[in-house]
């Protein structure tokens, strides 16, 4: 299964002027918590739309599986020695939704994406980090239009259509449970880990330990070399989402196995936390250019180069690409982490921004979504 991957756009300045001052006793976060809140809740009722678009597709997929299984038993003997006449060769029995892909849209993208084009895909992070819980059905029913399109130039179009009972707007149907929250639920997981550290960086140096919401002590020392990196990122990732993803897709990686140099492009994420290391060095321990451990940050771009690595990792994907047929994976496999990577660094590039690669700030599994 490997691990939960991310490839997020990250903003330095962002780290410096809001986190950083705060773990350090000024300021507070109480300001970003009604963003907070509200980008909580579009985010869950767009991921409701799209849970609601998976139920279609496992419709769709039922039906085929289905027909395909009624078309196996009408072949005759010769037929079936012969191969010929196989349901899996005959386009309107093919399986899905075309445009639409549960590891892109669903649990790849921020929210609910699926747009394909990289410049809109950018543009539609925007739409949903602007949204409201009163304007986020608006912008979901935008990505069903766009599955509705890919249908229409398909050649099984008739027979989805049938299956599904018309477009997929008007039978695709978020269920209300699926959005509901809490919002000191919501509030409390967002910001306790930055609470946490404002009280180690002031017990840091002292001798005395720190205590969690969960009552458990800890050592600020230990926690700054251990948790912090990846608290950080995590913290900044709710207002300027990444992309997900799960196994063994991330960027350092694919690059290395395809013999390509990591750190010609990826370095320790040492800048994120400069204004902490003098007084803090610890942070710096477990910091590293390439991911290595679960529940860490990984390689970093900075932002004067992520274009540059942008276009140079097209250019690397024949090499990625044959490195991993090589290890028998197929090229659907590798799609989705490809797409991350790209979409990614686009959203960085766009918006003049850092890139990192990280593990476990999100959880498909655990329902912690990006």
């Amino acid at each position: 299964m490997g691990w939960d991957i991310s490839y997020h756009p990250v903003d330095i300045k962002w780290i410096h002027k809001r986190v950083l001052p705060y773990v350090q006793g000024h300021g507070t976060l109480d300001d970003l918590m009604d963003d907070a809140l509200r980008i909580a809740k579009v985010r869950q009722r767009s991921n409701a739309w799209g849970l609601g678009l998976m139920r279609l597709q496992h419709k769709v997929n039922d039906a085929q599986r289905e027909a395909r299984d009624k078309r196996n038993q009408s072949r005759g003997m010769f037929q079936k020695l012969l191969g010929s006449n196989k349901p899996e060769n005959d386009p309107s029995l093919a399986f899905g939704l075309p445009g639409f892909s549960t590891d892109r849209c669903v649990w790849g993208a921020p929210f609910f994406i699926c747009e394909g084009d990289l410049a809109k895909v950018s543009e539609l992070v925007d739409q949903y980090l602007g949204a409201t819980e009163d304007t986020v059905d608006e912008i979901a029913r935008g990505q069903l239009v766009c599955v509705d399109r890919h249908i229409d130039q398909a050649v099984h179009a008739d027979r989805i259509r049938e299956i599904i009972g018309g477009s997929v707007v008007e039978n695709t149907h978020p269920k209300s449970e699926e959005s509901e929250l809490d919002d000191q639920a919501i509030i409390h997981s967002v910001r306790w880990k930055m609470d946490l550290f404002r009280d180690a960086y002031q017990a840091y140096g002292t001798g005395q330990k720190v205590r969690d919401s969960q009552g458990q002590e800890h050592d600020p020392k230990g926690l700054f070399a251990s948790d912090f990196p990846l608290a950080v990122l995590e913290f900044a990732a709710f207002f300027r989402p990444g992309w997900m993803a799960r196994g063994y897709g991330w960027p350092t990686l694919l690059l290395e196995e395809a013999s390509i140099k990591s750190t010609l492009w990826f370095k320790k994420p040492t800048p994120l936390f400069a204004p902490l290391l003098h007084n803090v060095p610890e942070i710096d321990e477990c910091l590293t250019s390439a991911i290595e451990q679960n529940y860490s940050l990984g390689g970093y771009i900075p932002a004067e180069l992520v274009p540059e690595f942008s276009n140079n990792f097209e250019v690397y994907l024949p090499e990625i690409r044959a490195q991993k047929l090589s290890q028998k994976w197929t090229d659907a496999d590798l799609q989705p982490y490809v797409e991350g990577i790209r979409w990614a660094l686009q959203d960085a590039k766009r918006r003049g921004l850092g890139f990192v690669e990280a593990t476990e700030v999100y959880s498909g599994p655990f329902g912690i979504m990006n």
